[in-house]
């Protein structure tokens, strides 16, 4: 197992001595990343690829010094270990590291010896977290002693739309568990962990789930009893209920479902330290019922399908991905007479599958439904529609969350809507009937791509105006145009670089930066000022930025346009 360092420090001859003072493969380091700064640092950062395990950072620094910047990697990045390499031999330096649970704080010059002792506590230490949660003999005594099974049974069925107790009877049994589900607002989140590395012939399948719900609970040990989700599993999955109170006014759902979304992001990064693949954290809708619980868990199971479109993004949250969960417009009796299973699978595959994988889908529909009708394959007319209107149910449910007409969607392009209700009775068999269903569910297909791509359009037009719109105010970043476009921070970082080609700190700094040629070229208005009207809290940062994105100086680049220069 190799860690990952990233270098901190504003002087490159000190970046490059300390690189080359050890061999850090041979004690299991790789450095994967360098930065002048705190803030070059925490741009860096927040490209995803960039996740290292421990942080070496000198303390005098410009823009952002060691300190700060160490606060806000407790506050982003708690996993991070962080070790402090500083000249200054000051007692409140100290203190503060130990405030922010610094590993090392070591005083410079450093030599060899003590970097290689540095590197081996270090790595001891990386070693006894990710031991902790690999602990087979441990992991194996708490699996043969699981949580109460009355419990954890609970749990589970409260992600069953089979469930039909009254909410009552829901709440007196989780006040028998100990469970407080009086709350106003409930969000599913859930990840499948991939197979945990084991000893050479010792099958730990059964123990990954349960290793990481380890993680996960620990994750939230110190919150709060309101912000602390209830972790548990089922089957493969580690499953977070989390609870909310407040009014049921808008307002106070989207403060839930962004702290909901924050929490999944620090899981998220603890999930990267254990797991060689990092398992995408699906979340689904907020419900305001307990009975509604299944609903969410639902929506989280469909975001987990968008991890094939999105493979890169750690948290996947139903409201970034779809208009809306709708409820069937054929709820009821309609509903439950198809297979759950099978019509899941159907409805991801129109979202995400191939033709091939709907047909086959659909075919095994078919043939569920009229086994449990007892018509077998000399069904009726009667058994055709009936199979016909539960599959029209589903169509509709999934045209409904995207925000669509399924008269509208169905329709091949240039022609008005078709009338569906209409075509039913044409159906005669039920050869026929899967035929038409498979291409409606084709041309359902087609539509939900295109209205993806036109959402992925409209998503980055409205970002890069936001971002010219907003650029010249010092408070506007990162959470600030996700409250404007109403989607979560990973979702817009993820998207906004798959489509730009640029992380999004970089393409504000580039606008910023062209605001300040600008000013440069039509103004006199000196360089601290300038920094100032684009955005920059620091004129030195600007200068730091302008230097390092354009290639020299404000102060040369305005020198390059005065008249009588060649290059003017």
């Amino acid at each position: 197992m190799t860690y990952g360092i990233l270098l901190i420090d504003d002087e490159v001859a000190v970046r490059d001595s300390i690189r080359k003072l050890v061999p850090w493969e041979q004690y299991g380091f790789s450095v994967i990343g360098e930065a002048s700064n705190g803030l070059e640092a925490l741009d860096m950062l927040e490209d995803t690829s960039l996740s290292p395990d421990a942080i070496i950072t000198d303390i005098k620094m410009p823009y952002m010094d060691g300190i700060d910047f160490i606060k806000e990697i407790r506050r982003r990045y708690p996993p991070i270990i962080l070790i402090i390499l500083s000249g200054y031999d000051e007692f409140t330096y100290a203190q503060t590291a130990i405030r922010y649970n610094v590993s090392e704080y070591v005083l410079k010059p450093v030599s060899t010896s003590d970097m290689e002792a540095l590197l081996g506590r270090v790595k001891q230490r990386l070693n006894e977290e990710r031991g902790q949660a690999l602990d087979i003999a441990h992991l194996t005594a708490v699996y043969n002693n699981v949580l109460p099974l009355l419990r954890e049974k609970f749990l589970t069925s409260l992600l069953s739309p089979l469930n039909t107790s009254e909410k009552e009877n829901v709440l007196h049994r989780a006040h028998d568990y100990g469970i407080d589900l009086e709350c106003d607002f409930f969000m599913v989140a859930l990840f499948e962990p991939e197979d945990l590395p084991s000893p050479e012939g010792l099958d730990t399948t059964h123990l990954t789930p349960l290793a990481m719900q380890q993680v996960a609970a620990d994750v939230f040990q110190d919150e709060d009893e309101q912000r602390k989700p209830l972790v548990f599993l089922n089957e493969n999955q580690v499953i977070l209920l989390f609870r909310g109170m407040g009014n049921t006014e808008n307002h106070f759902s989207q403060l839930f479902i962004k702290q909901v979304i924050r929490s999944s992001e620090k899981l998220s990064s603890w999930l990267k330290r254990y797991l060689s693949r990092p398992s995408a954290l699906a979340v689904g809708s907020v419900v305001r019922n307990v009975q509604d619980i299944s609903r969410s868990y639902e929506d989280a199971l469909t975001a987990l399908n968008y991890s094939t479109i999105f493979p890169d993004q750690q948290i996947l949250y139903i409201g970034d991905l779809e208009q809306g969960s709708a409820e069937a417009l054929f709820p009821g009796h309609i509903a439950r007479r198809l297979d759950q299973r099978l019509r899941g699978e159907l409805a991801s595959a129109i979202k995400l599958g191939t033709e091939e994988q709907t047909a086959v889908l659909i075919d095994r529909l078919a043939a569920s439904y009229m086994m449990d009708a007892g018509s077998g394959s000399g069904a009726g007319a009667s058994a055709v529609g009936g199979f016909l209107m539960e599959m029209l149910a589903i169509f509709f449910e999934i045209a409904s969350s995207f925000g669509s007409n399924l008269y509208e969607a169905a329709s091949a392009p240039g022609q008005g809507e078709r009338n569906l209700l209409g075509e039913l009775g044409t159906m005669t068999s039920l050869n026929k009937a899967c035929k038409w269903c498979a291409q409606i569910a084709g041309r359902l297909h087609e539509h939900i791509t295109g209205l993806r791509k036109n959402s992925h359009v409209r998503f980055i037009e409205d970002a890069k105006r936001l971002i010219y719109e907003h650029h010249a105010k010092a408070t506007f970043g990162l959470e600030q145009i996700c409250d404007m476009i109403g989607v979560s921070t990973s979702h817009f970082s993820m998207t906004f670089r798959k489509e730009t080609g640029e992380t999004f700190v970089r393409y504000l700094t580039l606008v910023r930066l062209e605001h300040a040629k600008e000013l440069l070229r039509n103004t006199e208005l000196k360089s601290y000022e300038i920094a100032e009207a684009v955005g920059f809290t620091e004129p030195n940062y600007f200068s730091f930025c302008f230097k390092r994105l354009i290639g020299m100086s404000p102060s040369q680049f305005r020198r390059e346009l005065r008249p009588g220069n060649d290059n003017a």
